[in-house]
């Protein structure tokens, strides 16, 4: 329990709460790459070492994803009755496409425990996996087939190694065992030219910074349809990450000192307006540090349409990758409209 516990406070604030689980699931999503701890001071405890984590090595030096269809067999020692993770890594992958994993297994050596072990929920079964870009395709239990996807985008002239997804097994033998594995790269459907609509401007979350000399809070992010808020007082640059997934939107904001802010909204349109504000004077040396970062990162099928209302030029809208978005994006599906003045 021990390790347990100080494993489970990513923020190194004492206690495991709902601020930790809010960071975990950044984490997951891609949205931060560390957590609070990993900066704090006190020393962290090494984890058990009762349940492993094997990585599938490629046989030959890392390139691109595996070649299509590809088998790799991967030997796994196992004693009866363990629990162990089987992670599905990427390496140097250059191509924003569909990867779908298509997975072989020996039922009667192996047992699925959660084929997404991504999430705090036990996935067991076909269909889209909350909280995440990853699809399980197919399963089942009983001829030991796994099909799951994901869409990873990747800016042009990049490469990106990391982990895609991993699967919790529980072996039913002492011995060995080999979980077999291919990848398929999908090309993602060019989704055109962004809808054009005649529907007026429908805000539905509005992201504002004031100057910092006004009585009050000075930042808010606002979700009109969930009613929710968080607001506080800066001066300096807030970075607000937006993740779209089926009909939410999770608002994860960075403040003073590093401290963050979490909530998830409900969006049941398909055109998401969203409304980027600042009102504030670069004249007052109070204000000097101040600006807007926010980053769009749409695994929807939602149009994303942002006007920036900013005439000090002190906004910027930027990717998943952290590439300038200056008036469209076809990856995060997103168009840009900057108010003239």
């Amino acid at each position: 329990m021990q390790y347990g516990l100080v494993a489970a406070d990513v923020n190194a604030d004492g206690s495991v709460n709902s601020t930790d689980y809010a960071l975990m699931k950044r984490y997951i999503l891609g949205i931060i790459d560390r957590f609070p701890a990993e900066d704090a001071s006190t020393p962290t405890l090494a984890p058990p070492t009762n349940t492993p984590v094997l990585t599938p090595e490629p046989t030959e030096p890392p390139g691109p994803y595996p070649t299509p269809n590809q088998p790799g067999d991967n030997d796994i020692s196992c004693k009866k009755g363990n629990e162990f993770y089987f992670v599905f890594n990427a390496y140097n992958a250059t191509e924003s496409a569909i990867y779908k994993y298509k997975v072989n297994y020996n039922p009667n050596e192996l047992e699925v425990v959660d084929l997404c072990s991504e999430t705090f929920d036990r996935e067991t079964q076909a269909g889209k996996v909350q909280d995440t870009s990853i699809t399980i395709d197919k399963f089942s239990a009983n001829t030991g087939e796994i099909v799951f996807s994901t869409p990873i985008y990747i800016s042009e002239g990049k490469k990106w190694t990391g982990s895609v997804n991993s699967i919790k097994f529980k072996s039913n033998i002492t011995g060995h065992s080999n979980i077999n594995y291919s990848v398929e790269i999908v090309p993602i459907e060019d989704k055109g030219d962004p809808p054009t609509s005649d529907e007026p401007f429908n805000k539905e979350i509005e992201i504002k910074l004031e100057s910092f000399l006004v009585g009050g809070q000075n930042f808010h992010v606002f979700s009109k349809e969930s009613n929710k808020i968080k607001m506080f007082k800066t001066r300096i640059r807030p970075k607000i990450t937006l993740v779209f997934y089926e009909n939410v939107c999770s608002v994860d904001v960075i403040g003073n000192a590093g401290e963050r802010h979490y909530y998830e909204s409900f969006i049941s349109k398909d055109r998401v307006d969203v409304l980027v504000l600042t009102e504030f004077m670069l004249i007052a040396p109070e204000n000097q540090g101040l600006g807007l970062d926010v980053i769009i990162h749409n695994n929807s099928e939602k149009h994303i349409n942002v006007l920036v209302d900013d005439k000090i030029d002190r906004a910027v809208i930027m990717d998943r990758n952290g590439n300038p978005i200056e008036s469209a994006n076809s990856i995060e599906n997103v168009t840009i409209t900057r108010k003239e003045y």
